[in-house]
């Protein structure tokens, strides 16, 4: 049984677990606060379908790869654009202050029915490097590195280093994942050379 520890100030006595709870709440809500206000998401604004076909409107897809009911409720249907390409990132999203973010429960690779527990936050790509350090470092408190390096491949999908360069890769990989403060930052898609990188890291 946990012990209640109190504390006697003059005549009032204090449940200091409750103080101690109360601290930790308060700070807790300052940091949300705080993300939410510094940290932006990118969500897409027109509704452009890939190609025009006869499914219902419900079943097709936009550009940016998300159904109609996946946009945001005043998100601006606008017909087929796919002969000319016209949808863009700039052009056809808009920023909104980030809700996704905490802990998130993952499947462990080491040991079959084990999770773990992470931290993430979905943010805008041009968040400025400065606020991701401080949230990094001081939020999730985690050490700054002495060495970061970054891995990406130019495609989506076929971009897989290969044959001999694989093994020369995935081994040097390995020496660098025995670094203990090392950061590693890919595309952060279950694709491409980005897989590999994941692959080799679990």
């Amino acid at each position: 049984m946990a012990r209640r520890r109190t504390a006697t100030l003059g005549s009032k006595m204090f449940n200091i677990n409750r103080l101690d709870e109360n601290l930790e709440n308060s700070s807790r809500d300052i940091e949300i606060e705080w993300i939410s206000t510094t940290f932006q998401k990118r969500i897409c604004s027109k509704f452009v379908k890939i190609s025009s076909t006869n499914l219902p409107i419900s079943s097709q897809k936009c550009h940016c790869g998300l159904h109609l009911e996946e946009h945001c409720k005043n998100a601006i249907q606008i017909g087929d654009m796919s002969g000319n390409g016209s949808w863009s990132t700039i052009m056809n999203t808009q920023v909104s202050p980030t809700n996704a973010f905490g802990n998130v429960t993952l499947p462990s690779r080491q040991q079959q029915n084990e999770t773990y527990q992470t931290k993430y936050i979905r943010m805008d790509c041009n968040t400025k490097g400065d606020n991701i350090v401080k949230l990094i470092e001081e939020s999730w408190e985690v050490a700054p590195p002495s060495l970061i390096i970054s891995i990406f491949g130019n495609k989506f999908r076929g971009s897989q280093v290969r044959g001999k360069v694989r093994q020369v890769f995935e081994k040097a990989l390995i020496k660098i994942c025995q670094i203990s403060d090392v950061w590693i930052f890919t595309q952060g898609l279950n694709c491409g050379v980005s897989a590999q990188v994941g692959n080799v890291i679990a």
